[in-house]
């Protein structure tokens, strides 16, 4: 039975028809961006060239500047659509200007935002998660993850499947997958953490060394 948190939009909550646009937007900036040759080294100055995807638009460009304009990292803090309309006509702007790149429209019309639905991928959610989770170096809420998996475009229940799978070993379809994650629950929430992959140091116990006394005719004397 599918829970009703599912399907539930939290009134400070930007909505699935805006996350749906905002993720067709992505799209069609990082084919811009591509057809244009600027890749990532040139746009953000990385050492390697790689080039343009929704998922990195969204990490690279859109975020950043939601985090200067309005001071939150991520979408799902987006309740109004001026929002939304102020960081895209910001974006497009400083492109234009510093790169030429040729305004992109956003997506407003209801054709346009059936085209990009919300996304069911398991194998992608999952390896976002873990690298996600691994950055933290801590324990994370699971309601930390099912945000930052929503703001990808996903369900939160299946952020929180994928947290399961990885703690347990065991999909969804009965396969088997690498435990990567460990929980713990605190008050009734669940926390997770990457399991790293560094070994541990034991600590060898300290072994006191014999301490020989002798007389000046070489007699041992005692032994302490």
């Amino acid at each position: 039975m599918k829970k009703e948190q599912d399907s539930t939009i939290h009134p400070k909550q930007r909505t699935p028809s805006q996350n749906n646009a905002l993720w067709l937007f992505y799209s069609r900036l990082a084919d811009a961006l591509n057809d244009m040759g600027l890749d990532m080294r040139k746009i953000l100055k990385p050492t390697y060239n790689i080039p343009w995807t929704k998922e990195n638009v969204h990490d690279h460009i859109w975020i950043p500047f939601q985090k200067a304009m309005y001071g939150t990292n991520s979408t799902t803090f987006l309740p109004k659509q001026e929002q939304i309309d102020k960081l895209h006509t910001t974006i497009m702007r400083e492109l234009g200007e510093k790169h030429s790149v040729e305004f992109i429209p956003f997506p407003t019309s209801e054709e346009d935002k059936q085209t990009a639905p919300l996304r069911d991928e398991d194998e992608p959610l999952r390896q976002r998660i873990e690298d996600y989770i691994r950055m933290q170096k801590k324990f994370v809420n699971g309601g930390e993850v099912e945000r930052f998996a929503m703001d990808l475009g996903y369900k939160a229940s299946n952020a929180s499947r994928r947290c399961r799978e990885m703690e347990s070993g065991l999909l969804s379809d009965g396969k088997t997958c690498p435990i990567v994650l460990e929980k713990e629950e605190r008050n009734g929430t669940v926390w997770y953490r990457y399991i790293t992959d560094e070994p541990k140091v034991e600590e060898k116990p300290i072994v006191k060394k014999p301490q020989i006394i002798t007389k000046e005719n070489g007699e041992v004397v005692a032994v302490v």
